[in-house]
């Protein structure tokens, strides 16, 4: 063996050894990449807060809600008007106004929205949990007896007719607004609603309707049409859900008569209000 391939033997350990070298530390970095995202939150932070997130649950205090995600942005007062009619023999029927009052916690975190609303004693009777960011979509687990990811899953996925579904129309459909309401048969008796909220994070969505500003609204039943329409089902198929809602059966805030919808400052919204966000800049 002659003098000159000795010397070029250690040679190639060195390159084959500065290679896998190389290769090691692009995988390190791929993995530490994926784990941790520009915007800083990571694999294990994004799933903390999940747990989170279903932690928060119906009747309990206040206080547990504080415990989880710190003191509320946001509180107030908030009053709604329930109207009946009582029947009044050989008579016109007599219009009664009963008067509800709420108190309403809103909590922000870069990621996520947290509405909680009280009766005066404290006692949580609705909740809603909205994404506001592309990173953070987590899965929530629902009782429709599978999990719900905000801002990835879109109504199409939901997996039984809802029990009324609402819609505010508008010419950009980023601004529009969506829900669907489920009653669900359990030992707690509660509604869920699944909504699409202009003020969390949408990547996409589909005209509701040709008009450029307008309602849809419409309590289901087996002999309807489901999906209403032909624009309505591209709709659902479509859009995203970006926000979870939660209400006790006693709570009085969810409108589910044939016209009525949770719109308008004086109604309870399932998410941040416009008047909210802007209230926390």
């Amino acid at each position: 063996m002659s003098e000159e391939n000795v010397i070029q033997k250690p040679q190639k350990k060195i390159w084959v050894l500065a290679g896998l070298g190389v290769l090691v530390a692009v995988v390190v970095l791929g993995v530490l990449l994926q784990k941790t995202p520009s915007n800083g939150l990571s694999i294990k932070k994004a799933e903390a807060l999940t747990q989170t997130l279903n932690t928060l649950k119906l009747g309990v205090d206040i206080s547990h809600f504080n415990q989880s995600l710190g003191e509320p942005k946001l509180k107030g007062d908030k009053t709604i008007k329930m109207i009946s009619y009582s029947l009044v023999w050989h008579g016109t029927p007599k219009k009664e106004v009963r008067e509800v009052p709420y108190i309403e916690y809103f909590y922000s975190h870069p990621h996520f929205y947290v509405q909680a609303i009280t009766d005066p004693a404290g006692k949580v009777g609705f909740y809603s949990i909205t994404t506001k960011t592309a990173e953070f979509q987590p899965k929530i687990s629902t009782g429709l007896n599978e999990f719900v990811e905000l801002g990835k899953s879109v109504y199409q996925s939901l997996p039984k007719l809802p029990y009324k579904v609402a819609g505010r129309l508008a010419e950009t459909p980023k601004n529009a607004a969506y829900y669907e309401i489920y009653a669900l048969e359990a030992k707690a008796q509660k509604f869920e609603i699944y909504s699409s909220n202009p003020n969390g994070y949408l990547k996409d969505a589909v005209a509701l309707d040709e008009k450029t500003a307008g309602f849809l609204v419409s309590k289901i039943s087996e002999a309807t049409p489901f999906p209403i329409t032909t624009l309505h089902d591209t709709f659902r198929k479509a859009t995203l859900i970006n926000t979870y809602s939660a209400a006790s059966a006693e709570f009085e805030g969810i409108d589910t008569s044939t016209a009525g919808m949770n719109y308008g400052e004086t109604k309870i919204s399932f998410g941040p209000r416009e008047d909210q966000v802007n209230g926390l800049k």
